[in-house]
C-alpha cells in the first residue's frame, strides 16, 4: 500500500517531464549513513510540490514527507522566501505541519534550501529540517 502510494504520488506530480523539476540531497546527512532525496516541481512562480525521502539502515522503511510551498515574491521563480505544509513521517508516527524557509538559486540552476518547521505526529511530535543542495532541471526562469 505504500508503495504503491509512493508510486502514485509521484507519476502524478512529475508527468510533466518537460517541464522544470528540481532534485536535492542534504550533505550532512550522508555522513551520517543517511540518504536524502527530495523531489520538487514548481507549479508556477509562487508554488511547488514536492517530495521528501530519507533512507536508513537506521529507519524501517524510511521517512517520507509530501510538501507544498508558496513563494512571496520570488525572483526567478519559486524560489526566496517561502512558508509550507507538509504531510508524511515514519512507521510509528504520521501526521503533518508547517514550515518556513529561503532558497537560493543562481542562475545556473544550482540552489541552496534552507528550512525548520513542526508538526503533529499520531505518537509523537513530526520536526522538518532541511540543508538541501541541488540542481533545477529545464528552464531557470518561471
Amino acid at each position: 500500500m505504500k508503495n504503491s502510494f509512493l508510486i502514485f504520488l509521484f507519476l502524478g506530480i512529475f508527468q510533466t517531464a518537460h517541464a522544470q523539476i528540481e532534485v536535492s540531497t542534504n550533505p550532512v546527512l550522508i555522513l551520517f549513513e543517511v540518504i536524502p532525496l527530495t523531489i520538487q516541481k514548481p507549479i508556477n512562480r509562487d508554488f511547488e510540490v514536492g517530495v521528501d525521502l530519507l533512507f536508513s539502515p537506521a529507519f524501517d522503511g524510511g521517512i517520507f514527507y509530501g510538501k507544498g510551498k508558496y513563494y512571496f515574491n520570488p525572483r526567478m521563480g519559486a524560489d526566496r522566501f517561502h512558508i509550507g505544509a507538509f504531510v508524511g513521517g515514519f512507521s510509528e508516527s504520521v501526521g503533518g505541519g508547517f514550515f518556513a524557509g529561503y532558497k537560493i538559486l543562481s542562475e545556473r540552476g544550482v540552489f541552496l534550501d534552507l528550512g525548520l518547521g513542526l508538526g503533529r505526529g499520531t505518537e509523537s511530535v513530526l520536526p522538518y529540517g532541511q540543508l538541501h543542495v541541488g540542481y533545477r532541471f529545464g528552464r531557470k526562469e518561471l
